[in-house]
């Protein structure tokens, strides 16, 4: 319990800071990642049949989060947003191989799922803190072949 806590306070600073300071692609994925998250929490089946099986409706939610990410890793004009989509694309497939084989201890399939959570925040709070520093020096594009704005 001390973990999922940790981990909301860590996704909601980051969020925060990433609408806070970022541009619109770091806005974009910090409430996205933020919304994802909330979601989980009211999607997750109850504990005792929590990771036994496939989660649909974490499934339909990480589905959507990885169109969001895709979609901005492809149009943003930073280099980060590649990176959390992988990771989500991971995170993402941790389905297709609890789906695909039902003997996977429901512990791998959580650690499968939720490892690659962190890295994500971490991502978002660096290039957040790259876009800020960029906007210092002047207008920074937000999406690519659009022009300098001063977001």
């Amino acid at each position: 319990m001390e973990r999922v806590i940790i981990f909301n306070l860590l996704l909601l600073l980051a969020s925060g800071y990433a609408v806070w300071r970022g541009g619109v692609p770091e806005r974009i994925v910090g409430i996205s990642l933020l919304l994802a998250g909330l979601l989980t929490r009211l999607a997750y089946q109850p504990f005792a049949e929590r990771f036994v099986s496939v989660d649909w409706g974490v499934l339909a939610i990480d589905v959507a989060l990885l169109t969001v990410l895709i979609a901005v890793a492809l149009y943003a004009d930073r280099f980060w947003p590649l990176w959390l989509a992988a990771f989500h694309v991971l995170g993402t497939g941790a389905h297709l191989v609890r789906g695909m084989d039902h003997g996977i201890e429901p512990v791998a399939y959580a650690i499968l799922l939720a490892a690659w959570s962190y890295p994500m925040i971490v991502l978002l709070v660096l290039g957040t803190a790259r876009h800020a520093r960029r906007r210092r020096v002047g207008p920074v594009r937000d999406w690519s072949g659009s022009p300098p704005l001063s977001s």
